[in-house]
């Protein structure tokens, strides 16, 4: 009975945990995959730790504990707090950005953490006790809970479609009932208890059209915000890995960034399509005979005032909805516009149909490297989140230096990138994308890569051109025009001078053309890394090591930056990195208790392992994460979505280090000191290859990145499937130990993923990677040093 009960509570925990990062991209602004891995090994680590402090190893304890009745209570409260943990943190007005301004945030946050923790800990409960008496058999019940979960992981994408996220998540906590209706004591009593909770999941579903289910995106988001105009509705949904789509109509959208103060025309566009609750993509109505007239008094149309004629585009869509007619306003003979999207792509082939576009979903860096065309024009439309901030824990492949490479390696000879974004300041955003734009170009051995750059604003945005040929003056003299037409502010071009700069959307000071200023006479002068190391913020270009454009928070100048934001606290915390502190400051906390609270009734129970054995453990379990998290971030730019990457992940590594446990009756230490070694080497590979055969297999179709993601993931994860169950197989002997053995490696674990977001935001995921190694460095130096007679616990 234990048994089954370890596959099926492993099956939905594990379901549960992918439909979480669903949950929180939509009802927050990331889907804080590092967070929900803290919270699913912290209920892990908890169970354990409850178990030690019951003292299992008296006699007694243990076979009661085990008894087919507690397992099935176990199992009907672990289906319970499933579906009250995300009820009730679906209605909590946890919003991760006000931490700094709202103490209450605080509260919320620590309540979902412990709330979203029960079920996992119900399912670390019956684990760890079955592991406390697993014997020979610790190898088969490794195998069954990897399994179980990595079936969970990959279930959940499967169900998302039919189900949505909301009745994912319901689903997820009655599968483990099915045992409920097995032969034993008080048969009677759990089937009707089963068959409550299947009505009962019958009824949240159905109730009120299904409201009770459905995610609630943050008041802040732009979908929140729309609905709460008049005559404003969600007239069509879909639910999918990829993402939540939302077609909202509305007499009173009003979304064009970019746009000149002077225009007095009406803006176009009464649909929209919101993905996730907040990125925004304006439906506009092509024979609107304003359209035209709109979209070339936008700097979006920059591109074709600066070109002239275009014969061939391609459009990167996400969000905005300002490319599309700008390029049928420049009269683009040929128009492919990209959207990561399935669904947003029939969407879009719905709503236009003119004869020279193609829409086409995919991953636009696979696109590219698949694709050998070359564009007179490429348009990458991403005005980044409504809130800025939000998104610096969100990786972006679209702004890295090996993108802006991919792109001009696909322009014509006299072809054009523009790029158009959001404006902040202190300057941040835009020096970014400029230094990775130069880099590129000198990447690509183009002399005085200054020469092909151009950059534009109004109040609250800015567009950068990137010419493959340098800008000719006299091209330079008529773009002028068209600006000062518009009343748009030069920031940059070729031999500007300051009197041009800050005319029509003044600051107080030119603050965008003198930083851009002295960032160029840096990089011309090679001398750009002394300019990112002395200015305000982090703004060095990122790149597929480090892709997290919207990061700039340097907290070493903390001082400076509370200056520079007039003296107010809050500010310097408006970003998403104040949840990655508060969380692992959770962690450190909890962790601390579940790991010390045993040793405080040391003279009772003790941990029942040496120093030696906890550092194992401890190691074992943050040299896990900290792979699988460097995985999940690499596969994020190989399948072109997080959840996707997330969800790969999980299932291989869970099922191929479950296979190990297969072989774990024939090991002995010397072998698995050598199998060490082998998955060190296995992890140097990793290291220095991992993001060459991702670059080189971009090209390939979904399922073909999918097989070599598979393959190049096996070996590590095989051999990371020994540590753990070999330890608790022939290491340790005693119940009390592998109780707390489980319990310290699901601590490690907890801490290790939020230390690998830190590392990778602040220096990236190769970082992450060499963290890793170590980890298993200490675990083959703790075997070294162990004596070899007796187990360890």
């Amino acid at each position: 009975m234990i048994l089954a009960a370890v596959f099926f509570l492993s099956l939905s925990s594990l379901m549960y945990e992918v439909l979480l990062t669903r949950f929180f991209s939509i009802a927050q602004w990331n889907h804080l995959s590092f967070m929900v891995i803290s919270i699913v090994l912290f209920g892990f680590g908890a169970g354990g730790s409850f178990l030690r402090l019951l003292e299992i190893e008296k006699a007694g304890r243990q076979s009661y504990l085990k008894s087919d009745s507690v397992v099935k209570v176990v199992l009907l409260l672990f289906g319970i707090t499933v579906w009250s943990s995300f009820l009730l943190v679906n209605y909590f007005p946890l919003d991760y950005f006000l931490l700094p301004v709202d103490k209450k945030q605080i509260i919320y946050l620590f309540l979902t953490f412990l709330i979203l923790t029960l079920p996992f800990f119900f399912t670390g409960v019956v684990t760890a006790l079955a592991y406390s008496f697993a014997g020979q058999r610790t190898g088969r019940l490794y195998f069954l809970a990897m399994s179980g979960s990595a079936l969970g992981a990959l279930s959940a994408i499967f169900l998302l479609p039919l189900l949505e996220t909301g009745g994912a998540i319901l689903f997820s906590g009655i599968i483990p009932l099915v045992l409920l209706f097995l032969p034993g004591r008080r048969r009677l009593l759990f089937t009707a208890a089963a068959l409550i909770m299947a009505c009962s999941f019958f009824f949240i579903y159905l109730y009120h059209g299904g409201a009770l289910k459905e995610v609630r995106p943050s008041v802040y988001k732009q979908l929140s915000q729309l609905l709460r105009l008049p005559e404003t509705e969600v007239i069509w949904s879909s639910d999918s890995a990829e993402g939540r789509i939302d077609l909202v109509e509305s007499p009173y959208l009003r979304y064009a960034p970019g746009l000149s103060l002077k225009y007095s025309g009406e803006i176009p566009g009464h649909r929209a399509i919101i993905r996730d609750g907040d990125e925004m993509l304006i439906l506009s109505d092509p024979d609107q005979e304003e359209l035209m007239s709109f979209a070339r008094s936008t700097h979006s149309y920059a591109g074709y005032a600066l070109l002239g004629e275009t014969e061939k585009v391609l459009i990167i869509q996400r969000g905005g909805g300002l490319a599309l007619p700008a390029a049928l306003a420049g009269g683009a003979e040929e128009i492919t516009l990209l959207t990561e999207l399935s669904g947003i792509a029939d969407l879009l082939k719905e709503h236009y149909v003119e004869e020279q576009l193609n829409i086409q979903p995919g991953n636009p860096r696979s696109f590219l490297a698949a694709n050998h065309d070359n564009y007179d024009l490429i348009q990458v439309e991403n005005w980044g989140s409504s809130v800025p901030g939000t998104a610096s824990l969100s990786e972006e492949y679209l702004f890295t230096v090996e993108a802006f490479e991919e792109y001009l390696l696909h322009l014509t000879g006299r072809g054009l990138l523009i790029i158009s974004r959001k404006l902040l300041l202190p300057p941040s955003d835009s020096l970014r994308l400029f230094s990775a734009a130069f880099k590129a170009l000198r990447g690509l051995k183009i002399r005085n890569p200054q020469a092909h750059l151009l950059v534009i604003r109004n109040w609250d945005s800015y567009s950068l051109l990137v010419s493959l040929s340098p800008l000719e003056r006299e091209v330079i003299d008529e773009f002028k025009d068209f600006c000062s037409t518009l009343n748009f502010d030069l920031v940059y071009y070729p031999g500007i001078r300051a009197s041009e700069a800050n005319i029509y959307n003044r600051f107080e000071q030119a603050f965008h053309f003198s930083r851009l200023e002295r960032l160029v006479s840096a990089l011309e002068t090679f001398t750009e890394k002394k300019f990112f190391d002395n200015y305000l913020l982090d703004v060095s270009p990122s790149r597929d090591n480090r892709p997290f454009h919207n990061r700039f928070s340097r907290w070493l100048r903390i001082d400076e930056l509370y200056q520079s934001t007039g003296s107010r606290f809050y500010t310097l915390f408006l970003s998403g990195e104040v949840v990655i502190l508060m969380v692992l400051f959770i962690a450190l906390t909890v962790g601390a208790v579940l790991l010390l609270l045993p040793l405080i009734r040391r003279r009772i129970c003790g941990s029942g392992l040496g120093p030696s054995m906890t550092i194992y453990f401890l190691c074992s379990g943050a040299g896990f994460i900290l792979i699988e998290l460097a995985f999940i971030y690499r596969y994020t730019l190989l399948l072109g979505n997080a959840v996707l990457s997330f969800t790969l992940v999980l299932a291989c590594m869970l099922s191929f280090s479950g296979l190990a446990g297969l072989f774990i009756k024939r090991l002995d230490r010397a072998t698995l000191q050598r199998l060490l070694s082998l998955l060190i080497f296995f992890l140097l590979l990793t290291l220095l290859f991992s993001e060459y055969i991702v670059h080189l297999c971009l090209g390939f179709s979904l399922p073909a990145r999918i097989a070599v993601g598979v393959i190049l993931i096996f070996p590590v994860s095989f051999l990371m499937g020994f540590p753990f169950p070999g330890a608790m197989s022939f290491l340790l002997k005693k119940p009390e130990a592998k109780v707390y053995a489980w319990a310290a490696n699901g601590v490690a674990s907890v801490i290790a993923a939020v230390l690998a977001v830190l590392v990778a935001i602040t220096l990236g995921i190769a970082q992450v990677i060499i963290t890793g190694i170590s980890a298993y460095l200490v675990i083959w130096l703790v075997l070294l040093r162990l004596p070899r007679s007796d187990p360890a616990g």
